[in-house]
């Protein structure tokens, strides 16, 4: 709902837009009644209780009129207060027009070359080929000289230059969303060959086989974001590095296109803090954390409550890897604080997929820190609400096998055949099956059977070596990066915590 969605600036801004128009005020009695029955938690509009509030106004009688009159009403004051380059185009664009009709046509001119110089270099190409054509027009109002001819068919080249621009970005456009929709289907997991061709079809395409076809500074940023998934998903996190680099480079020694791109920004800076996790590279993480939720301060722009809470959701999953490969593992209470309060901000607005990538870094923290009862409540919070979300998101796979896990270590013997058995059907109905699960259910299935500690210990081994072997597999291996089941493996055949092997491993890979 409209009213639901907006923010409290705005819907001041609205109350004072409103307060510009002339007449009886109703429809803002309206606004005020729905904004307080949909702010409460989980509430929902309920037309009765609008009705019975209002049964003495007449506008009651035609309530549905009202409603569609207030909602454009909200519509006209989001466009003004979110005004943009795209309203400050048209505007002139409309000015041009009316000039044009007006005969008054030094003005018009003067104000087409103001729309054209703008639109070329912010490469706004549609409105730059519009100006273009209005050119034409205004030269033919204002009666044929020696040079019309020759200028029009400037102006035409000119146009059919912009068209050819706009169209590469669209192009580019297109090819980043077809990765992005990929992305958001299989997340940042590709585990078998069929996946992966669907990846291998646009990765291809001649635009993203020759860097050189990128003809606009858009056309690069959308290309570099596709080569990003690409290289995300197929565990390149060396190229990930690079391309989100660049573009961050990029954005940062222009502050004007920083700020007209600040969504496009922070995707790039987040994929360049994620790339820095899996390369252990610490301070580079902990200073792009730091930039990441500063940039509001440090680049004095009030951000939108959409790229607040990307902020906030990346940040904080950001902050968790940071502290996991740091192994500051008794900071997660401190996270988790931050965490929650950022649930409360923000209710109702975070995605579910964000909810549990959060969730599970928690429940992986706690699961280091031996932490086993609070862990398994933050796992069930993904798994006891798999109708609010597309179920192909491969976390709540991995968040099946942690409650098992999490089960073996709180001995929860009696319960766990029936959970083995629920999560195998949840597999195998998926079609989510592969070979690492596969292996980690066959050894719970039998694992809490083995009294003999030496032969479990040789289970645990053979487990390990069974993992190592598959993971050499680049499709398998990504698996690795969302819980290291190999180290939790070598914390039962080693027995020591879980924490110390990954503290020994973190320190290896770090130096």
């Amino acid at each position: 709902m409209l009213i639901k969605s907006l923010s409290k600036s705005e819907q001041r801004y609205f109350r004072l837009f409103s307060s510009l128009h002339k007449g009886r005020k109703v429809y803002i009695k309206l606004f005020d009644v729905i904004v307080k029955q949909c702010g409460k938690e989980n509430a929902e509009y309920n037309e009765t209780v609008i009705k019975k509030e209002f049964h003495k106004e007449h506008f009651v009688k035609y309530l549905s009129q009202a409603k569609n009159y207030l909602y454009d009403l909200i519509l006209k004051s989001l466009e003004a207060y979110h005004s943009s380059l795209d309203s400050e185009l048209r505007s002139l664009l409309n000015q041009a027009e009316i000039l044009l009709d007006k005969r008054l046509y030094e003005r018009c001119k003067a104000i087409i070359l103001k729309l054209e110089q703008k639109a070329v270099k912010h490469e706004k190409y549609l409105y730059a080929f519009e100006a273009g054509m209005l050119k034409n027009h205004l030269l033919l109002q204002m009666g044929t000289h020696k040079k019309t001819d020759t200028e029009m068919k400037v102006n035409y080249e000119n146009g059919n230059g912009y068209l050819e621009k706009f169209k590469n970005i669209c192009d580019y456009s297109h090819l980043q969303m077809q990765m992005n929709y990929l992305m958001l289907q299989s997340g940042r997991l590709v585990r078998n060959k069929k996946e992966l061709k669907k990846w291998d079809v646009i990765i291809k395409n001649p635009l993203l086989q020759d860097e050189s076809k990128a003809i606009t500074l858009n056309s690069e940023i959308h290309m570099c974001l596709a080569l990003v998934f690409y290289y995300n998903v197929t565990g390149d996190l060396q190229n990930v590095q690079q391309y989100s680099a660049r573009v961050v480079k990029l954005f940062e020694s222009n502050r004007n296109l920083l700020i007209k791109n600040l969504n496009k920004y922070v995707t790039f800076l987040i994929n360049l803090l994620v790339s820095y996790v899996t390369l252990y590279k610490h301070d580079e993480l902990w200073q792009g954390i730091q930039k990441l939720k500063n940039i509001s301060n440090d680049y004095q722009v009030k951000l939108s409550t959409q790229l607040e809470i990307k902020i906030f959701e990346f940040g904080s999953s950001l902050e968790l890897d940071y502290y996991q490969i740091t192994s500051q593992f008794h900071k997660i209470d401190i996270v988790i604080n931050e965490i929650e309060q950022g649930f409360t901000k923000y209710s109702g607005k975070i995605t579910r997929v964000r909810e549990i990538m959060l969730y599970f870094g928690i429940a992986c923290m706690l699961l280091i820190n031996k932490n086993y009862k609070k862990s398994l409540l933050w796992i069930n919070k993904i798994l006891n609400n798999l109708n609010k979300m597309n179920s192909e998101y491969e976390l709540i796979y991995f968040s099946g096998l942690l409650r098992l896990i999490l089960y073996y270590e709180l001995k929860y013997f009696e319960e766990l055949p029936y959970i083995l058995k629920s999560t195998y059907r949840f597999f195998i109905k998926k079609k989510k099956l592969y070979k690492v699960e596969e292996s980690i259910l066959n050894f719970l299935k039998k694992s809490f059977k083995i009294s003999d500690q030496q032969e479990l210990n040789n289970a645990f081994m053979e487990l390990k070596e069974d993992i190592i072997k598959i993971t050499k597999d680049p499709l398998e291996k990504k698996v690795l990066e969302y819980f290291d089941i190999i180290s939790w493996l070598e914390s039962k055949i080693e027995k020591r915590p879980l924490a110390d092997v990954i503290r020994e491993k973190n320190n290896i890979f770090s130096s």
